[in-house]
C-alpha cells in the first residue's frame, strides 16, 4: 500500500533549509516583518495628522504658536515609532506576539505628556531657525541640524527610560556630544531620507518611514546600553 504525504508537508520538506528553517517559515518570517513595518508606517501617518494639516496654514505671527504646538504633537508619534522598533530589535526575530497597532497606541499615549514637554522648546527653536534659514541666513542650518540630532537622541531615551524631563534633555545633549559616530549616523540617515523624500515624495512617508525608525533605533542601541549599564544603575543606587 502506498502512503500518502500531505501536500503541505511535501512543500515544507522540499524547501527545508540547512539551518532547520523551511522555505515556508522564511516566507512567513519576511511577511511578518513587512506587516510590522507597514503597520507602524501607517500609524505614524495617522497620528501625525495635526502636523500635516498645519502645513496648509500660512505661517505668520498669529499662527506661529499653532505651528509650534502642531509639530510638538508630532513628537509622541515619532517616539512611538522608535519605541516599536526598539521592541522589534529586542525580540531578535521572535515577533509573533507583537501587535503593532495596539502597541503603537499604548506607547503614544504613555509617552505623550513627557514627549510634548520635550518637543515644545525644540519646536520653538527649530521654527525660529528654519525661518532664519528660509530668509537666506544659511549659517543657522548647522545649528538646526545639531538640534535635530539632540531631539532624536532625547526622544529615544525618553521612550526607553522613565527619567525626569530635565535629566532626559541633559542626557540627550551629553550623548550627542560624546557619541560622534552615532551623531554622524543620524545625520546620514536624515540626509538620505531627505533626498529620497524629495525624489519619491509622499510615498516615502507612507511606505518607508518605519525603515527610518528602524535605522535610528538600531544606531541608538549603544546609547541605550550605556544608560542601562551606568546611569540606570547609579539612579537605582541613589534611590536605595
Amino acid at each position: 500500500m502506498h502512503s500518502t504525504v500531505p501536500v503541505n508537508d511535501l512543500f515544507v520538506g522540499v524547501f527545508k533549509m540547512k539551518d532547520g528553517n523551511s522555505f515556508a517559515d522564511i516566507v512567513a518570517y519576511v511577511f511578518r516583518y513587512i506587516f510590522l513595518f507597514s503597520a507602524i508606517s501607517m500609524c505614524f501617518v495617522l497620528f501625525s495628522t495635526p502636523a500635516v494639516l498645519v502645513l496648509f496654514v500660512p505661517l505668520s505671527i498669529i499662527t506661529f504658536f499653532l505651528y509650534i504646538f502642531a509639530f510638538a504633537t508630532l513628537g509622541p508619534s515619532f517616539g512611538a515609532g522608535l519605541a516599536c522598533m526598539i521592541s522589534i530589535i529586542g525580540k531578535k526575530g521572535n515577533t509573533e506576539h507583537l501587535e503593532p497597532f495596539s502597541q503603537y497606541f499604548e506607547l503614544y499615549k504613555k509617552n505623550f505628556v513627557s514627549t510634548v514637554k520635550i518637543w515644545l522648546p525644540f519646536c520653538t527653536i527649530m521654527t525660529a531657525l528654519i525661518s532664519l534659514v528660509a530668509l537666506g541666513q544659511i549659517q543657522w542650518l548647522l545649528l538646526a541640524v545639531f538640534c535635530t540630532v539632540i531631539i532624536t537622541t532625547t526622544t529615544i531615551i525618553n521612550v526607553r527610560f522613565n527619567f525626569k524631563v530635565v535629566d532626559i534633555i541633559k542626557l540627550g545633549f551629553y550623548f550627542t556630544i560624546k557619541k560622534w559616530s552615532i551623531t554622524l549616523a543620524y545625520i546620514a540617515i536624515f540626509a538620505v531620507s531627505s533626498v529620497l523624500f524629495l525624489s519619491v515624495g509622499w510615498l516615502l512617508t507612507v511606505l518607508f518611514n518605519s525603515i527610518v525608525f528602524y535605522a535610528i533605533a538600531r544606531v541608538s542601541m549603544p546609547i541605550l546600553s550605556e544608560i542601562e549599564e551606568n546611569f540606570l544603575e547609579k539612579s537605582q543606587e541613589e534611590g536605595d
